[in-house]
């Protein structure tokens, strides 16, 4: 479908409704009166066809079709892989109308690594490589609750906040354009799927 901007006015800046493969991904109201400069830039960064760009130049798409976390690669596309928090007032931005709407919940690309000590150990790996510095884990998070284990990051909620998740769980992807998977994370994703 692509991107389409919708403007109006409002008062002295511009008001728009971002529209990516059938999602709102910004909603009017959140956008509403931002600087010009701001949607200038939003609208000078070239992003493809079904990708939209945000503030700090990245290009993000969320596929209609929910996915295990180790499918979401191919689903995001050549040239891309599930986004990574290095900028997470973007990352939550493009995410929590999205998320507050539709009250399902987005993977992202942070994942605990093998033979992590659980719960909290080895959740600073992103599926592109980047190494974290950050995380925004909701209260009692993570907590590896259940069989199968969680060592994968959704995001939930309006405000985007981190739960670990069964990597098999059929989720949207918050996709990045720019960073294709690792090979330590292809390595991990295998090892999920036996």
């Amino acid at each position: 479908m692509g991107q389409r901007i919708v403007s109006t006015t409002c008062k002295n800046w511009s008001d728009a409704l971002i529209i990516i493969d059938s999602f709102t991904l910004f909603s009017a109201a959140r956008l509403s009166c931002l600087p010009v400069a701001y949607k200038r830039a939003m609208s000078m960064t070239a992003c493809p066809p079904t990708y939209t760009a945000s503030a700090n130049g990245g290009c993000y798409r969320i596929p209609a079709e929910p996915a295990p976390h180790w499918d979401c690669s191919s689903r995001c596309g050549p040239g891309a892989s599930l986004a990574c928090p290095a900028d997470d007032d973007t990352l939550t931005a493009v995410a929590a109308d999205f998320l507050s709407t539709r009250g399902i919940k987005l993977w992202i690309g942070v994942y605990q690594g093998l033979g992590a000590a659980e719960p909290l150990g080895g959740w600073d790996k992103c599926t592109n490589g980047a190494n974290l510095t950050q995380s925004a884990w909701l209260p009692g998070e993570p907590n590896h609750w259940g069989i199968e284990g969680e060592d994968c990051v959704t995001l939930v909620g309006s405000e985007a906040r981190w739960t670990d998740s069964p990597c098999g769980l059929n989720a949207h992807c918050l996709c990045a354009l720019g960073a294709a998977e690792s090979p330590e994370y292809a390595a991990f994703a295998d090892a999920q799927r036996a």
